[in-house]
């Protein structure tokens, strides 16, 4: 988009951005925050509205892995300017590919679909093309799979949120979870995040990650690569900003840093098993644990 993003940190307990980070790293360029709802919770929505308040700027939430999650009683995606979903392969909802943006504002609306759509106009003639645009469309075929799916969602939310629940009951002690916020009235469960310290030593986390496979555990990941560190991003966020004239922001983010090396996750998939299942994953998770400490 020719923008140069900046990142700032995260609040380590919960791996959500931190609006206080996030608001120390607004400039006079600055045009968007980007809230993040990983792994389904969501993030603290108030502080980030209250933010673009402040500063007359955008509030686009990610909810890619947030589908069925709310923000005291609102679902997320719908509170900020813009809120992106995707029904990539692995979301608790898939077309295999493709996403939905949602706006309640006219002008954004009409830009979106422009953008998406070749750069047609919305009500206009088929080739009116009045900017330039993408061909990203969601087709026909995937919004029936979506449909499909839409219909036993709440469902699987059922299945997914009562297995979360056992597994905070059986790793609570065992494992670093995320504290209860009162906020979060209603979690989308992607993924279901775990930090375990003892695997922050170099080397310790693949580990981890076999000895579970071994014990029948295939379905655990480990973190993510924190974005400040991604070659791909900051070397043409770097070539932007330079053709920008301007200067690159450099993003300190020791929490990002931190948790990136100690977190492992199970995918939404693994919270739609058995009660026996689930016991057996979080057996298996304490028996590694434990070892770790040994």
């Amino acid at each position: 988009m020719g923008a140069v993003p900046v990142f700032a940190d995260i609040d380590p307990g919960t791996h959500l951005l931190d609006p206080d980070a996030a608001e120390a790293a607004v400039t006079e360029r600055t045009k968007a925050v980007v809230p993040v709802h990983l792994a389904g919770r969501p993030a603290d929505m108030d502080a980030f509205l209250a933010l673009g308040a402040r500063y007359d700027v955008a509030v686009i939430e990610d909810a890619a892995q947030a589908i069925g999650a709310a923000y005291k009683g609102r679902p997320v995606g719908a509170i900020g300017d813009l809120g992106t979903f995707s029904f990539q392969s692995s979301k608790n909802m898939t077309a295999g590919e493709g996403g939905a943006v949602l706006t309640n504002d006219e002008d954004l609306a009409a830009a979106v679909y422009s953008l998406v759509n070749v750069g047609r106009v919305r009500g206009g003639g088929w080739y009116q093309h009045e900017s330039v645009g993408y061909n990203l469309r969601l087709t026909e075929f995937q919004a029936a799979i979506l449909r499909a799916q839409l219909a036993r969602h709440s469902q699987q939310q059922e299945v997914r949120e009562r297995n979360a629940a056992l597994l905070t009951k059986l790793l609570g002690n065992v494992v670093s979870l995320a504290p209860d916020d009162p906020a979060v009235t209603a979690h989308g469960r992607h993924l279901y995040l775990m930090r375990i310290p003892a695997l922050a030593a170099p080397g310790r986390r693949d580990a981890a990650l076999r000895a579970l496979a071994a014990e029948g555990v295939a379905e655990v990941s480990g973190g993510y690569v924190p974005l400040h560190r991604n070659t791909a991003l900051t070397t043409e966020a770097r070539a932007i900003a330079d053709r920008l004239g301007q200067p690159y922001p450099q993003s300190e983010c020791p929490n990002a840093d931190a948790v990136s090396k100690d977190t492992i996750w199970l995918a939404q998939t693994s919270l739609l098993g058995t009660e026996q299942r689930t016991r057996g994953i979080a057996a298996a998770i304490a028996k590694v644990v434990s070892s770790l400490a040994g």
